[in-house]
């Protein structure tokens, strides 16, 4: 099962789990876009006498979100829980700001607000290679603002990037436009452009590999004038990640 961003869902159910009051919900939530000052963990339903609450579940059934640490025990960190438990009490729906606020927690402190999807392959895979030197003819080339190359450095904990703009195209990078860019790298720098480890471990997770290639993988953010393709790699000595900047309503239909 593909893991969504936190802000994608838009209620949770009410429960409790081991006396604390948690929220549950049957998507897989990505850990990345988790505020840092709540806690994820996941139901594991492999076996058929308990459920197993663990940090990450091998058979996903639940994602479930606490405002307090819950303990886990044993080599592999997980909790069981009896199968005669019903985890969802209460069939009532809260927002994760409401159920926050009733724990007294603060999200102020900031977490990935975007939504970043799928490629839709292969009438995307253009977007992820189309650079300044192409052709000017080609309506994606006439909606490209340029990209932003990015690299973690030798010790892949740092993020380096460098701005390249699109020749022709210079009306394009507006200050709407740099504004707009500016949000969605800061976000992206909270899940999968956070570091090398983290870029790493949410391609595993959710990524999807580009055609031709099991080292290269495509994420697409979208804003309300903006689409931003993302193409990632690990490969050392590579620059690792391209993001590509596109005004939305110049782009053909895909």
């Amino acid at each position: 099962m593909k893991r969504i961003n936190i802000n994608e869902v838009q209620n949770f159910a009410i429960s409790k789990a081991f006396g604390k009051p948690v929220l549950i919900t049957s998507s897989r939530i990505d850990p990345h876009t988790v505020p840092d000052n709540v806690f994820l963990y996941e139901i594991d339903d492999n076996d058929p006498r308990e459920m197993v609450l663990c940090e990450r579940a091998g058979c996903f059934q639940y994602s479930v979100i606490s405002a307090s640490k819950i303990a886990l025990y044993g080599q592999y960190k997980c909790r069981r829980v009896p199968k005669n438990c019903d985890l969802i009490t209460d069939y009532a729906t809260v927002t994760l700001e409401d159920y926050c606020k009733a724990q007294n927690v603060s999200l102020s402190r900031p977490y990935c607000h975007i939504s970043i999807r799928e490629p839709k392959l292969p009438d995307e895979e253009k977007m992820f290679y189309a650079f300044c030197e192409h052709d000017m003819d080609d309506p994606v080339i006439k909606a490209r603002i340029g990209h932003v190359r990015i690299d973690f450095g030798d010790g892949g904990d740092r993020l380096w990037h460098s701005w390249w703009e699109q020749n022709g195209n210079e009306d394009l990078n507006t200050l709407e436009f740099k504004s707009d860019l500016a949000k969605v790298v800061d976000n992206l720098r909270r899940c999968v452009l956070k570091d090398m480890s983290s870029m790493r471990s949410y391609c595993y997770s959710n990524g999807t590999p580009l055609p031709g290639s099991r080292d290269y993988y495509g994420f697409v953010v979208e804003t309300e004038e903006y689409v931003y393709y993302l193409r990632t790699t690990y490969i050392q000595g590579d620059y690792n990640a391209y993001l590509n900047c596109f005004k939305k309503s110049l782009l053909p239909e895909v």
